[in-house]
């Protein structure tokens, strides 16, 4: 008869030591949120969207209900009971707000208290987030090759999803924002986009089938639901940008004209990593799915846009006179509003008072960067590639003949070219994430936005196992310093402990 701790074995039952320190983790971010000391200088803020004044005697569940009205949940909630009703409404999320509304109207149907929109943000939020730890658990096995035969070693893949269940965004994926939803959509994304690259290559499969490209339809319909709560996922057209390159760079080859060009950039297409070295089977029929998905992704991220045209700009509008936006090519409210009423543009925020937030950043920044170039350059691979190793399997198993152990080999290795072009073409959003953030974001919301990019937490993995580091430098001088993975771990979760105060006492930074 098992015992509870061989029940929670991580390389028996994975998923269900992920669940355990899930609801630990969760638990504790929880208890602080609500045991805060300190109610904050901002009260006023969850009074104006509650029903009645927060006293003394309102119910202790509805007080700590209340704790979890911070920030931009205060929008999210207010948004989806009332709808948008002011300018600035419109740089929080339409898609995660109508979400909102639709579990609290599933929940209580007749209820309009902001108590009930709260339970439907934590519902989305903490179910979308327990999902995405599970689909990256699968994501990085697919990736590593650990999934494609018996007796796998997943423990690359259970690091990365137990680091994403501790991720600094901490309390951003346990209070109603969108950072969990989006992950959840964006990781699940991937994942069927990795299935249509791999399963269509030749170099894997000696007679792949043209409908796995078809995978590419639901990851496109998934990446342009995962733009609607963030629209940072924009940065991950860049992936199909990519492979429509690389796709069309084959057929073309064959004209002269094209030819010279890409003899010209050789370089370029095969280091850094980016483009397959082999063309995919039917790629005519693949470019014709990637590009209709990357328009897709664009009109979902429009939609809302549209909404709020029509609201303020429209000939139905209430407006009297249209707002400046109206007349800017696209009309955008979404950049109006962010740059208006939050000063968010390219260098606003490199002044001496943010400073602070720069270096509170740094850790995070170091290691979407560097992990993002580690992969570009093709240092940062796995043991196996995936579907080869089970090619090398099969040959050993066969007896292990000369020819199949060299043909193995050679499978394994251009398996392994696939891995690392893999890897370069997901650093490529995260690497965009951290530059933009340097450059023209509030920089500590991209302690929040991290938690969708897979690709850094691979990384963290991989140095824990001693296979990969990081490295801290100061630029302009040759001073360096390896960090310890577990300094790396002690950081994000000791970050996430004073968010998740800070956060309940309703203190910046946020």
């Amino acid at each position: 008869m098992s015992t509870w701790r061989q029940r929670i074995e991580p390389h028996r039952h994975p998923l269900l030591s992920l669940l355990v320190i899930f609801l630990v983790w969760k638990a504790c971010l929880v208890g602080i949120i609500l045991f805060s000391p300190w109610s904050g200088y901002d009260t006023d803020c969850a009074e104006a969207v509650y029903d009645k004044p927060t006293s003394p005697h309102l119910a202790l569940s509805s007080r700590w209900l209340l704790r979890f009205l911070r920030w931009d949940a205060v929008y999210f909630t207010d948004i989806a009971r009332d709808g948008y009703r002011y300018e600035q409404q419109w740089a929080f999320s339409w898609g995660f707000a109508t979400l909102i509304r639709y579990v609290a109207d599933c929940i209580h149907p007749a209820s309009s208290s902001i108590l009930n929109y709260i339970w439907s943000g934590l519902i989305i939020t903490n179910t979308s987030h327990l999902l995405s730890v599970f689909v990256l658990y699968y994501l990085t096995l697919f990736i590593t090759g650990s999934s494609n035969h018996a007796g796998f070693d997943d423990s690359i893949a259970f690091t990365t999803a137990a680091l994403h269940v501790l991720s600094p965004a901490g309390v951003f994926l346990t209070a109603p924002y969108g950072e969990s939803l989006f992950s959840f959509l964006h990781f699940t994304s991937l994942y069927f986009y990795l299935q249509s690259l791999y399963h269509s290559n030749k170099a894997l499969f000696t007679s792949p089938s043209p409908l796995r490209h078809l995978w590419l339809l639901p990851s496109a319909i998934l990446l342009s639901l995962a733009v609607l709560p963030r629209s940072n996922g924009l940065f991950s057209g860049a992936i199909y940008l990519l492979d429509l390159l690389s796709t069309l760079s084959h057929p073309l080859a064959r004209l002269p004209f094209f030819r010279r060009i890409l003899s010209a950039t050789q370089q370029f297409f095969t280091s850094p990593p980016l483009f397959a070295t082999r063309a995919p089977t039917h790629p005519l029929l693949r470019a014709s799915l990637i590009i209709p998905s990357g328009l897709l992704v664009l009109l979902t991220f429009s939609y809302p846009q549209y909404l709020a045209w029509q609201q303020f700009c429209g000939a139905s509008s209430a407006v009297r006179e249209p707002r400046p936006w109206c007349k800017s090519f696209p009309p955008s409210i979404y950049a109006f509003v962010q740059s208006t009423y939050w000063d968010v543009g390219f260098l606003h925020y490199w002044t001496v008072p943010n400073l602070p937030l720069f270096v509170m950043v740094a850790p995070a920044l170091c290691l979407l960067i560097q992990s993002s170039m580690a992969a570009i350059r093709g240092e940062l691979v796995f043991e196996r590639s995936p579907i080869s190793r089970e090619k090398i399997g099969k040959e050993s198993r066969s007896g292990g003949a000369s020819d199949g152990v060299k043909k193995a080999r050679k499978d394994d290795d251009e398996g392994q070219e696939i891995q690392k072009m893999v890897l370069a073409r997901l650093a490529i959003p995260q690497l965009l994430l951290a530059v933009t953030a340097i450059m023209s974001y509030h920089v500590q919301i991209v302690l929040r936005l991290c938690s969708g990019y897979p690709l850094w937490y691979m990384a963290v993995a991989l140095a824990v196992q001693g296979r990969w580091q990081l490295t801290l430098m100061v630029p302009f001088t040759t001073w360096r310093m390896v960090v310890p993975p577990k300094a790396i771990v002690m950081w994000m979760i000791i970050y996430a402990g004073v968010q998740a105060g800070l956060y309940g006492a309703f203190l910046p930074p946020a």
